[in-house]
């Protein structure tokens, strides 16, 4: 993507700020698979925004830019094909486990399921309670980040891996320090959204990201490990799924 002049401030800002911010600015100058139209359009809502006075403030608005302007600028690049990615795994920490289902952090929900203490978390409690309760409660699961797009991987690729190969492989390196995870398995129908090859605006809030090259038909993950080969990814609008399955796998 070509910065625009009248975002120059922007870019100098970007490009001042801290790794992940000058690889967000990296993968967007090195983008060649968006059209000229949706370029145009980020920019434009960029410099409407106006100046941003930090490292920070450039990188936040950028993200706010792509978050309120989902449908013209996020999930631009081809579908997945129907032979790709028909299950698909999301992995998540055990912390997200209140963006997942929040219904269950509801007081009235949680005394049904016999965990009445306000002050403490869901996914502090001993694995095999846990377990129990998400079994018994198997509530809408709830998928996406705060931008609104879900990243998620083909299950059918996957399954036979270790859990801290997937891990390191989707490049979810902050995970790798933790003893346990989410899987949640999900088939493409029953996430109500299509499953899209991610470019870089998709991609706005994840400084890991590889770009992909025109004409792919899927993206692929940065893995953590530079031995490694990263695994295929898609992107899809969040989605209120009622048919999933789950495991907490440990690392």
């Amino acid at each position: 993507m070509n910065i625009p002049v009248e975002c120059n401030r922007w870019r100098e800002l970007m490009a001042m700020g801290n790794d992940d911010q000058r690889e967000v600015l990296g993968n967007i100058e090195t983008e060649r698979c968006l059209n000229e139209t949706v370029s145009r359009e980020f920019f434009a809502a960029l410099q409407a925004r106006g100046t941003p006075d930090t490292s920070l403030e450039a990188w936040q608005i950028a993200k706010d830019v792509v978050r309120e302007n989902l449908d013209q600028l996020a999930m631009q690049l081809h579908v997945i094909p129907e032979d790709l990615f028909i299950n698909v795994l999301r992995v998540d920490s055990l912390s997200a486990l209140q963006f997942r289902f929040p219904a269950l952090y509801e007081e009235e929900t949680r005394s049904i399921y016999g965990f009445n203490d306000q002050n403490a978390e869901l996914h502090g409690l001993p694995l095999e309670l846990l377990n129990d309760i998400l079994l018994r409660y198997k509530g809408t699961l709830s998928i996406g980040n705060r931008i609104g797009i879900s990243w998620v991987t083909d299950w059918g690729v996957v399954e036979q891996l270790e859990p801290i190969d997937v891990i390191d492989r989707l490049g979810l390196c902050d995970l790798l320090e933790e003893d346990s995870c989410f899987y949640f398995v999900f088939g493409r129908a029953a996430m109500g959204a299509t499953l899209h090859v991610p470019s870089v605006l998709d991609a706005i809030d994840r400084p890991g990201f590889q770009p992909t090259n025109p004409g792919a038909r899927m993206g692929q993950t940065r893995a953590c490990s530079e031995n490694l080969e990263g695994l295929p990814e898609a992107v899809h609008k969040s989605s209120m799924i009622e048919e999933y399955g789950f495991q907490i796998r440990e690392i």
